[in-house]
């Protein structure tokens, strides 16, 4: 089985994200990298890229589930992309993104963050 390579990258003059290739494409990456997509897709069949922040939860104690916004990155320890919670200071691996939600991305939605 062969996973899907795709990228995107935000174009900050035009506050717009790029998809594919493009001619501004080398333009909009200076300074911003591309940012990947995992392969992965959240509950509603969005697809998942670096970047995105994500609405997913941890368990805490006797299955109590607390959903928590986090960021989509590429981990270089586990090599995997990993949602990163500032709030808690933690990384949640991506093994089971069908309780996932996009909700926004780091260049226009960075408040979901609470950071």
């Amino acid at each position: 089985m062969s996973r899907e390579i795709k990228f995107r990258v935000w174009h900050p003059g035009k506050r717009l994200m790029m998809f594919g290739r493009d001619p501004m494409w080398d333009l909009c990456t200076e300074g911003n990298p591309p940012m990947q997509y995992t392969g992965l897709k959240d509950k509603n069949g969005t697809e998942i890229y670096e970047g995105d922040v994500v609405t997913c939860g941890m368990y805490f104690g006797d299955d109590e589930w607390e959903p928590h916004n986090a960021e989509v990155r590429w981990d270089t320890v586990f090599a995997s992309f990993v949602a990163w919670m500032p709030t808690i200071s933690d990384d949640q691996m991506m093994d089971n993104n069908q309780i996932m939600e996009v909700i926004g991305n780091i260049y226009e939605n960075k408040e979901l963050l609470n950071v």
